[in-house]
């Protein structure tokens, strides 16, 4: 296998793959080498090949050290129709939207209550004082309380930001922890259609445990023209559930940027209804399903130094790259969730509601 590693590293897919091909054929229970194998071939267009070695369902590890099921691929050559019910029921609702007419874009993130409570404030203060260009804050709140409630209301009541609000009620509580936390981090991406459908401007879409910390107006220059924007790790070639970062993208409301949101939507819808496709990494992979099977969308390729997500116990917790234009707490990792007690988090905070950022039961 070391000589298909090799020409993978080269750019040689075709002969890796015939490699990995030639050596699975007589050591056919090596699940790692058919997830390389579902990551390589959509990349020369043969996916159905690839959604078969995806089926089998190993078991790979991600960067918590926990395990997920390469039945999170999914490429859409046979996806049912119409799409199959989910298990657990969603009920979503869009508040009426005002008009943004001073707005150049939106900014989209999807959470649960908690989540929103510990980021929604800094958040919000971050993309209004240093997003440097217009920007209307769009929050997709699963099951939200009244504290979370609570929480809007105030922000809402703090100007230059416009907050709007989708609110989706589910029932979760079949789903085990690792199966409920992979559905908060798909939700945003069930709404975007009809959220790029009814804004009709450009879309940032981000996870909701970062900040923003530069301006955002050159990424917005430079998506004029394309239909996405994408944050894509060829080092990741072969490993498809992080060959594309679900951490931040962009979308135009062009033809083909809403395919793309669609075909994303299509694609999580129908792997929920698979116990094991409703695994860590489920959205990561839903976008790179959907990413090799539109090649035809125009996509921008961000750079990856617009985000600062450094784990290293050894980097100072607000340490912060000098191009970064977010700055991703990453709460599954306990040495940057000790980034929500530093100065550079906390002048995001009203004074007046401060409280001490919680060490404990972290979810993300």
């Amino acid at each position: 296998m070391v000589l298909a590693d090799v020409a993978m590293r080269e750019g040689r897919i075709e002969e890796a793959v015939g490699l990995i091909e030639q050596y699975l054929a007589t050591h056919p229970g090596h699940g790692f080498l058919h997830y390389k194998l579902a990551s390589l071939l959509p990349h020369l267009g043969r996916f159905e090949e690839a959604n078969r070695h995806a089926a089998r369902g190993s078991l790979i590890s991600c960067g918590d050290l926990q395990q997920t099921s390469t039945r999170i691929i999914r490429f859409p050559t046979s996806l049912p129709a119409p799409l199959p019910t989910p298990r657990f029921p969603r009920l979503v609702r869009y508040e009426p939207l005002a008009e943004p007419a001073a707005v150049e874009a939106i900014y989209v993130v999807g959470c649960d209550s908690r989540y929103f409570l510990l980021f929604g404030e800094a958040l919000a203060n971050s993309l209004a004082q240093r997003a440097g260009v217009p920007f209307l804050l769009h929050i997709h709140l699963v099951n939200p309380d009244p504290a979370a409630e609570a929480l809007l209301e105030r922000l809402r009541a703090k100007p230059p930001l416009p907050i709007a609000c989708s609110r989706e009620s589910v029932d979760l509580s079949d789903l085990g922890d690792r199966q409920r936390r992979t559905y908060l981090a798909c939700a945003r991406f069930l709404v975007l259609p009809e959220l790029l459908e009814t804004y009709a401007r450009p879309m940032v879409v981000a996870d909701a445990d970062q900040l923003v910390m530069g301006d955002l107006g050159g990424l917005l220059h430079d998506l004029r023209g394309h239909d996405v924007a994408l944050l894509r790790d060829d080092s990741h070639i072969a490993n498809l559930a992080s060959l594309i970062s679900a951490s931040v993208m962009a979308f135009n409301p062009s033809p083909g940027g809403r395919r793309f949101t669609r075909t994303v939507c299509d694609i999580l819808t129908e792997r929920m209804t698979d116990p094991a496709g409703l695994s860590w990494h489920l959205d990561q992979a839903t976008l790179a399903v959907a990413h090799l099977w539109h090649p035809e969308i125009s996509t921008l390729r961000l750079p990856p130094s617009i985000m600062d997500s450094v784990v290293d116990q050894r980097v100072a917790s607000d340490a912060l790259g000098a191009k970064a234009l977010f700055w991703s707490i990453t709460m599954s990792h306990e040495h940057t969730a000790r980034k929500l007690n530093t100065s550079l988090f906390r002048q995001f905070l009203d004074p007046e509601f401060d409280e001490p950022a919680p060490g404990a039961e972290r979810s993300k």
